[in-house]
């Protein structure tokens, strides 16, 4: 059996680079940055200012760029071009809007970002208190604006490779000391980048163990929330679960199910798209974590990391 971190299955998937941002000592003769875009296929676009705390005079924003493309434009980067930042994409390409929109509620219910110092916070056109609101389109964010690091997520857009609704995940890095971490000293690493491999290394996904019911009431028992005792025979047709400690998790753990990101009459085809709220597993891991720091259970020890090769396919890069 496959695995699969969404209900709704992605149908593809793709790895590119978003944006890479480079700055120059000696700025390039709008005839050499002609000449750069002619000969590589590249979106380059330029900005002439001197930076504020180094000898740099020339910043260039290229745009969706191939690894090909990528290689074409050694030739114009001297080597003491400073690369001070990069968004690194990845797109879950799914079968509609709707489906895009499930699949960012389940990614932003499972995932952080590691070294992760805060809760995430969403921005959309409706709200701007950062809370997530249900039924709205939404960005996901894991750090400020100005952060060096933040994973974004969003399903509005659709992919900037092949124009189909996805999911689209977003690696943003800014700074030297955060793309010499991440293994990109010069331009010319650029062309060979894994950044597939960086995205693995960076992004956490938690899901709940296969006993999670039961790891969770034995927690509440522990604590004396929960009384060792068995149900009666009359009630256990009534109840689904006939174990009183796990009744008592599924109730903690339902109320921190993640809301669903589209109404039910909004979905194509319930039986093909089942709804993240009715899933088993789909829990606000940011909210539990939280619930943890409130009350001292600990319960995010009862979940688990999925491998990340699971998730981002070895897909080649674009």
């Amino acid at each position: 059996m496959n695995f699969s971190l969404f209900d709704t299955p992605a149908l593809d998937h793709v790895a590119y680079f978003d944006r890479v941002y480079v700055w120059l000592k000696y700025p390039l003769w709008e005839e050499q940055l002609e000449d750069a875009r002619q000969r590589s296929g590249a979106n380059i676009r330029d900005w002439n200012y001197t930076m504020p705390w180094g000898p740099y005079h020339q910043r260039l924003d290229i745009r969706q760029p191939t690894g090909e493309q990528l290689r074409l434009l050694e030739p114009y980067i001297p080597s003491d071009a400073l690369v001070n930042g990069g968004e690194f994409a990845y797109d879950f390409i799914a079968a509609g809007s709707e489906s895009a929109r499930l699949m960012q509620r389940e990614w932003d219910a499972r995932s952080f970002k590691t070294f992760q110092t805060r809760n995430k916070w969403y921005e959309s056109g409706n709200s701007g208190n950062g809370k997530h609101q249900p039924y709205t389109v939404e960005t996901s964010y894991t750090d400020s604006r100005g952060a060096s690091s933040n994973l974004v997520a969003y399903s509005s857009k659709v992919s900037k490779v092949n124009g189909k609704p996805c999911l689209h995940i977003e690696l943003r890095l800014s700074g030297k000391a955060a793309m010499v971490a991440a293994g990109i000293t010069k331009f010319s690493d650029l062309a060979t980048f894994d950044l597939v491999a960086l995205l693995r290394k960076r992004v956490i996904l938690l899901v709940p163990k296969a006993d999670i019911l039961a790891l969770v009431g034995r927690d509440l028992i522990k604590r004396g929330l929960v009384r060792r005792q068995k149900m009666s025979g009359r009630y256990k047709g009534i109840y689904r679960l006939g174990n009183p400690s796990k009744r008592a998790a599924n109730l903690v753990l339902r109320a921190h199910q993640m809301e669903p990101s589209v109404e039910r009459n909004d979905l194509p085809d319930r039986s093909e798209m089942p709804d993240c709220y009715d899933s088993p597993d789909c829990y606000d891991m940011e909210a539990l974590k939280n619930l943890d720091k409130a009350t001292g259970l600990k319960l995010m020890r009862h979940f688990e990391k999925v491998a990340a090769e699971k998730v981002f396919s070895s897909t080649k890069v674009r």
